[in-house]
């Protein structure tokens, strides 16, 4: 993986567990663990979380419908006169969203993260 796409807080797989990045330099990553001593790990030991609609469920989307659509509403709180913004997925071989007329295609977990926190400015809460 590339350092670059990534930010502190993001889930990533290292030695077939998550973990989530505490820290970021070109070197090595930082995990949220103590079970590797600094250094231990390399950017080459560190793997993309394919997205699933388990971990969709997990961070707090709903199913929608019965055409494989999950959405998580990031704006309005449905009080009368107030508007509702979703960000809203399908599955076509990998998860789709369309925002605002925007289509983009998200495959991994980190990629959803960076997304929801540049539309919300919230980190996104997964339980993995």
């Amino acid at each position: 993986m590339n350092y670059k796409e990534l930010r502190i807080e993001n889930w990533v797989k290292a030695k077939g567990e998550y973990f989530q990045i505490s820290g970021i330099c070109e070197a090595f990553p930082n995990l949220d663990t103590i079970k590797f001593g600094a250094g231990v790990i390399t950017w080459k030991d560190i793997e993309p979380i394919p997205l699933t609609e388990e971990i969709l469920l997990k961070a707090g989307f709903k199913r929608y419908g019965k055409d494989g659509v999950v959405r998580k509403c990031i704006l309005g709180d449905g009080s009368p006169g107030k508007h509702r913004e979703y960000i809203k997925f399908t599955y076509i071989g990998c998860y789709y969203i369309n925002y605002d007329n925007y289509n983009v295609v998200i495959y991994y977990v980190h990629q959803l993260q960076n997304l929801y926190f540049a539309l919300t400015g919230e980190e996104l809460e997964i339980k993995l």
